[in-house]
Order: C-alpha cells, then structure tokens, then sequence
C-alpha cells in the first residue's frame, strides 16, 4: 500500500471530527454569513501566505519537491475574495486571531526544524481544498447569493483543468517518495496536528464576536510582529 493511503486512513478520524464542527454544518446547511466569510478569508490569508512561502523556499527540498505544484496557489485567489468582503483597503482591517497565530507559528517552526513535515500541511490544505472544498464553493454561493465567483475565488484552480486527475497524480507522487517507518508517522502525525490547528480556527470563526475586532487587533499584531522572528 502506497504511502497516500497510509495518510488518508491516518487522517480519518480527526478529519470526521473537522466536518462536524458547527462552522462546517452551518456551510452544508447554507447558514454561512457574510461574517463568517470574512473571518474564514482572513484567517486563510495568513495560512497560504506562511504556507506557500514555505513551500517556495523548500520546493528543491528531496521530500517538498514531491508536492511542489505551482497551480495549487492560493494566494492571489485570497486576496481577490479579501477584497471582495473587505473592500479595497482590505489590508488594514484584518489581522491574525490566536487560532491562527498559533496555527501559521507551526507551519513556520516545521519550516525551519524539518521542512519534510510541510507535506502534512500541504496534504490537509490543499487536498482538502480540492475535495470537500469544491462543495463549500456551492454552498457558500447558495447561502450568499453569490454569482460569478466573487467571494469564491479562493476554491477556483484556473490552473488544473481535471481536478479528479491532478489528485490521483497528487498522491501518485506522494507515493513516489522514501521514507522511512519514522518519517511516514511523523508526517501523518503532522498531518492530525494541522486539522487540530483548523478545528481550532473554526471554533474560533463560531465566536459571536464582530471581526475585526478593534480591542484585540493592535495586541494581536504586535504579536505576529515578534513571533514572525523567533
């Protein structure tokens, strides 16, 4: 058996308890909102950008390389969905909760200690996006009143014209690499640790709390400040 199907059964249970979360239902539900979306758009912002810088830097990397796949960027799409909700000026009103400071922190740590482990995040985010994502869109679309992909640019890949296709190949690769029993634990290790980090980004988006909120965001981003240095 490949090492991708040792990651997906890896994965299973926590990945069952992420679609249970209230943020989750609301979406199969059609209840998402405006502030919901703006929460979820901010906080990904953050995650992409850490994420992908990341991956950039280490995609010559033995290990990264075998996920390295430039149609798979976020970014721009995000900051297209950003101003959409935000406006133009968009920049300056968000800012990186607890839930993903501590989330983009161990993106950056693994970056730094064991680069190998981005595959974990990697194959959360990015598979997640292209599975399960591809519903949200719709349902998002459907709560919203959305039309023309405004406001879910962040799960359109212009790039990736057969979507089943580019998958099977994702995992084909993953399945490509040599690793060792440690290495394979570590990385699905990794991997149930990055849906802890999105359970707790969506627990926190569940808070009936207006974003942003003006007390906390200056505290907050100091602390991004000084934790982007450690």
């Amino acid at each position: 058996m490949g090492f991708s199907k040792f990651l997906r059964e890896g994965i299973w249970d926590i990945h069952s308890m992420a679609d249970s979360s209230t943020v989750a239902q609301d979406m199969q539900e059609a209840k998402t909102t405006t502030e919901d979306m703006k929460k979820i758009t901010a906080g990904l912002y953050y995650i992409y950008n850490t994420m992908e810088d990341a991956i950039e830097k280490h995609k010559d990397d033995i290990y990264v390389s075998k996920i390295y796949r430039k149609e798979l960027s976020r970014k721009q799409s995000i900051k297209e969905d950003l101003e959409f909700y935000f406006g133009p000026d968009w920049i300056g009103q968000i800012y990186p909760t607890v839930a993903i400071q501590l989330y983009v922190s161990r993106i950056e740590y693994v970056a730094k200690t064991n680069p190998m482990l981005l595959i974990a995040h990697a194959y959360v985010r990015y598979m997640g996006d292209l599975s399960g994502g591809q519903m949200i869109k719709e349902m998002i679309k459907q709560a919203l009143n959305l039309t023309n992909g405004k406001g879910t640019r962040f799960y359109e890949f212009d790039g990736i014209e057969d979507i089943m296709a580019f998958k099977k190949d994702y995992r084909a690769s993953l399945d490509t690499l040599e690793l060792t029993q440690e290495q394979a634990d570590a990385i699905i290790g990794e991997a149930n640790l990055a849906f802890l980090y999105n359970v707790n980004f969506f627990r926190e988006v569940n808070r009936n709390v207006v974003y942003p909120d003006e007390i906390e965001k200056p505290y907050l981003l100091r602390a991004y400040e000084r934790i982007k240095k450690i």
